[in-house]
């Protein structure tokens, strides 16, 4: 409007996409939509193709996290799980042609579904398709009803036993024109009641002070609505989520037990483990987090990687079985210092290492053990070791992936970015 250019990246397009409304399943788009609340949207969308005045939030991904919390002060707009959004340009055209409402027939078997046209629309013929699926993706039922212009509703005959989908599609100009994400009527509401009980249990510290947990018991429980006998859905409660030999061979869980093998050979066979992880995801970088990790802890491990120059970093607390005259900070850095410079030279070749530690009242303890990959795929993994690696394998624990790697890389690099520091550094390759 003011009659200049504004600079913009280079952008590629993006085919239109329609984007439902939120049910009892988000969708992730939703939470940078304005308002997608009744039919749904479509969306033409810009994608910036190179996001490189962007690369501050890939490099640092808790400013993300911050420009998120800050801009939800202001407006209902997060961007902290759309990462991959940064730098688009987002047109959003909602459906207003018709207005839709569902409804639960008496005989519970069936679903009315109204449709009203806006004024200004000519109404023309429209499909009704609904369908219902199990937990398992499993396609239940399936109906596409046909809606004349003149209709003014259509009739589903979903049993209704859980969740339903309803799409209705204008074949005339191939618009999606509603959109039902997974939905479902209240037809029983269950109350449980507590009640307090006079007596109160005493706790009595060793520094002499003293706690009082109140105590309830289990009252009573209502049931409103639909009272019929329902049968448990063996399909929400399975004992096991996955194969146990399929995770082990995956390393997603594996479960170390010498019980009385030689545990200087079950040590070594665990630390096989390791070095399959680091040579399968780690191309583009290893983190080892071990407050027990030594120069010989990281030779058997993060040494192994196949991949020439990958970063390598290792955070330790440098604990040792203290000793009366050589249990000094001091004295484990320069001694982890003079090991790694006695290494052989080609026992370094295309090791890129840095190994650090807290020092000096710089950075904080830590206790869990993790293997972390920062970049596989453009996404991160990570490992809990369940022990410390001079350990592994030689008594109980338990090795297993983690599903919130991200937060986990990101208390590493907070760490990592406090102890980046001369005075902090054991040993550095370059």
């Amino acid at each position: 409007s003011c009659g200049q250019k504004v600079k913009t990246s280079e952008y590629g397009y993006k085919k239109r996409t329609f984007t439902p409304p939120d049910s009892f399943e988000t969708v992730p788009l939703n939470s940078v939509l304005k308002n997608n609340f009744n039919n749904g949207s479509y969306v033409v969308e810009l994608t910036n193709q190179h996001k490189t005045e962007f690369s501050m939030f890939f490099e640092k991904t808790t400013l993300l996290q911050e420009l998120a919390d800050g801009l939800l002060k202001y407006l209902p707009i997060d961007i902290s799980s759309l990462s991959d959004r940064l730098g688009n340009v987002i047109f959003q055209i909602p459906v207003k042609a018709i207005q839709t409402r569902t409804t639960l027939l008496s005989n519970r078997k069936s679903i009315e579904c109204k449709i009203a046209w806006h004024p200004n629309i000519q109404p023309r013929d429209l499909m009704v398709c609904g369908y219902q699926e199990d937990d398992d993706f499993n396609k239940d039922d399936f109906h596409i009803v046909h809606c004349s212009k003149t209709s003014e509703s259509v009739t589903i005959p979903f049993n209704h036993k859980g969740a339903y989908r309803l799409t209705i599609w204008d074949a005339e100009s191939e618009l999606t024109l509603n959109s039902l994400a997974p939905s479902s009527f209240i037809t029983t509401i269950g109350f449980s009641s507590n009640v307090m009980v006079n007596e109160q249990r005493e706790l009595y510290h060793n520094d002499g002070s003293r706690s009082t947990v109140p105590l309830i018991v289990h009252s009573d429980t209502r049931t409103v609505g639909d009272k019929q006998r329902r049968n448990t859905n063996w399909s929400k409660v399975r004992i096991y989520e996955n194969n146990r030999g399929k995770l082990r061979e995956s390393l997603e869980f594996v479960q170390y037990n010498p019980k009385g093998k030689n545990k200087k050979i079950e040590h070594e066979k665990a630390l096989l483990d390791i070095r399959s992880l680091i040579n399968k995801y780690g191309e583009n970088g290893v983190y080892l987090w071990d407050p027990y990790l030594s120069p010989n802890d990281i030779v058997k491990t993060l040494f192994y990687s196949k991949f020439s120059n990958s970063t390598l970093r290792a955070i330790s607390s440098l604990k040792e079985p203290p000793t009366e005259e050589k249990n000094s900070i001091n004295y484990i850095f320069d001694k982890y210092k003079f090991e790694f410079e006695s290494y052989a030279p080609e026992m370094k070749i295309g090791i890129d290492l840095q190994f650090r530690s807290p020092r000096n009242n710089i950075g904080w303890k830590f206790h869990d053990r993790f293997l972390i990959f920062p970049d596989f795929n453009k996404l991160p993994m990570a490992w809990s070791l369940g022990t410390s690696v001079n350990s592994f394998g030689q008594e109980h624990h338990i090795l297993q992936k983690c599903s919130d790697a991200r937060l986990i890389l990101d208390a590493f690099n907070e760490l990592w970015a406090e102890i980046d520091k001369d005075e902090c550094l054991v040993w550095g390759s370059k």
